[in-house]
């Protein structure tokens, strides 16, 4: 099969394997929180701080958008703890979603139907205020309102008369797709286990003049760098990372059974005192996943470990 190049190494015949896409993932989320009047943030219940982006978070709120956090995978969870807990405290509204169960919908429906209807009403009084001031300011008309702050090259996400746009952000793999579907009653949205499927802005209709915008998953800033042993753990236990493309799967094991003590021996039913490197040994032998000779494949084990712990096998 002939090699395709880039444009720009033609002359050199040498591949260009930089993935410039990904480049705009943070300029399409903040293109579409600009467009947007209503913010959804789709989080992991199960990792509700750790899936939070407060730089877009801010940004939203500086452009004086109305968040609404959506505690997606709510099934895995117990609510009541939750509630119970501090990590509420500046998460307001809120709403617990269940997408595998359908719980949570309608809740959902009703709350953007609300604020919708409450923002055109707010709309209207300032357009009709701004009316009786002079023509010529409609630029800070426009401004003031905040309904037109686009970058360039995104015309078609233009607003066009009362329409209200419901921006969706999140990390890679929290379900932003799954919660669009699940609202609009249709596969509207495409959705896969893989961090990172949405490649583009994907414009969805919810209702008469009510239109969801989903972007591709965002990472923060300080989480871009996966490279770092640091953001390991993470990255794999929210799934931002898939088992599949985590790097060094046994230390994240290892990282996320010292902050879960026994979850992991319980669920498998094996005595390991907190010791991953016991745990994959004796799951490898139950699971029957060798190498040559009889020893343990332990990136393997610990992949299957990770697997079972982003599909929700394993529960907090």
């Amino acid at each position: 099969m002939r090699v395709k190049f880039a444009f720009s190494s033609r002359k050199t015949r040498k591949i260009d394997s930089h993935n410039k896409h990904r480049q705009e993932y943070p300029s399409l989320a903040r293109e579409v929180i600009s467009s947007s009047d209503i913010i959804l943030e789709v989080l992991d219940a199960r990792f509700i701080k750790e899936t939070r982006n407060f730089k877009m978070e801010e940004y939203a709120r500086e452009h004086g958008k109305l968040l609404i956090y959506i505690l997606n995978k709510a099934d895995l969870v117990d609510h009541k703890k939750i509630q119970e807990s501090n990590e509420l405290e500046d998460i307001q509204p809120y709403i617990f979603v269940s997408c595998k169960r359908n719980q949570g919908r309608r809740e959902l429906r009703t709350l953007i139907k609300i604020q919708a209807n409450r923002f055109k009403r707010a709309r209207k009084k300032e357009a009709e205020e701004q009316a009786k001031e002079k023509k010529d300011e409609e630029e800070n008309e426009l401004k003031h309102l905040q309904l037109h702050k686009h970058g360039v090259g995104y015309k078609k996400f233009f607003k066009t008369g009362d329409e209200v746009h419901v921006g969706v952000i999140g990390y890679p793999n929290v379900g932003k797709s799954s919660i669009i579907n699940m609202l609009t009653g249709k596969g509207a949205a495409r959705t896969s286990p893989k961090a990172g499927f949405t490649r583009g802005i994907q414009k969805v209709r919810l209702a008469e003049k009510l239109m969801l915008l989903d972007t591709p998953g965002v990472m923060s800033d300080e989480d871009a760098a996966a490279s770092q042993l640091a953001h390991l753990k993470k990255h794999a236990m929210i799934g931002v990372r898939t088992y599949d493309s985590t790097k060094n799967p046994e230390f994240v094991v290892a990282q996320i059974m010292h902050d879960n003590p026994n979850l992991f021996e319980s669920h498998y039913n094996i005595q390991a005192n907190g010791d991953s490197e016991i745990l994959l040994e004796e799951l490898g032998k139950k699971r029957s996943l060798l190498l040559k000779g009889g020893i343990v494949d332990m990136d393997r084990v610990a992949r299957l470990v990770l697997k079972d712990w982003q599909s929700g096998k394993i529960r907090k």
